[in-house]
């Protein structure tokens, strides 16, 4: 996600965006000017009769709670603050074939409320990231830069499936 100043979304509780497009596809922010939100409460993105989102680029200036998030292209997520699901967890928070989810100053998910997906590829950054996909994952990129004598720095990965990667760290490919 691209990295300009400046929320173009604030609101003090939830923002609820949906997306109408009349021809069927439609994309909230762009891969070199996402959309700026800085919400106190849930960010929820819907989509009417007869839409569906491609891509999703969010940007937060604080934290960012998701709920009902879906794309059939990527979905890219930075917040300076935590990233966070709903608290229901009967759905994911975020389905999609792949996700970019970063947090610059906080965790993506907590121990006791991982960020829930359905995802078949993700990348993640944060001080601490907790995720539960429920599906087979492909980890691209996952990393927790957190100071692990503050007890952060830690990777908390559930998947209904298998976890693979994509290929071996140590070699050039």
């Amino acid at each position: 996600a691209a990295q300009n100043g400046g929320s173009g979304i604030t609101a003090e509780g939830d923002v609820n965006l949906e997306v109408n497009d009349r021809s069927g596809t439609g994309s909230l922010g762009s891969d070199d000017n996402a959309l700026g939100i800085t919400a106190g409460g849930t960010v929820s993105v819907t989509t009417g009769d007869g839409t569906q989102l491609e891509n999703v680029n969010i940007e937060s200036g604080g934290d960012l709670t998701v709920d009902s998030l879906e794309a059939t292209g990527e979905v890219n997520l930075t917040a300076k603050g935590h990233i966070k699901g709903s608290t229901d967890k009967e759905t994911a928070d975020i389905i999609a074939p792949s996700a970019n989810i970063g947090s610059l100053n906080g965790n993506v998910g907590s121990p006791d409320d991982p960020l829930r997906t359905m995802l078949d590829k993700v990348s993640a950054y944060g001080q601490n990231v907790y995720l539960e996909n429920l599906k087979n994952l492909t980890a691209d990129s996952i990393i927790a830069g957190g100071d692990p004598q503050e007890g952060n720095g830690n990777v908390d990965l559930t998947v209904d499936g298998d976890i693979t990667g994509n290929g071996d760290p140590d070699r050039d490919d």
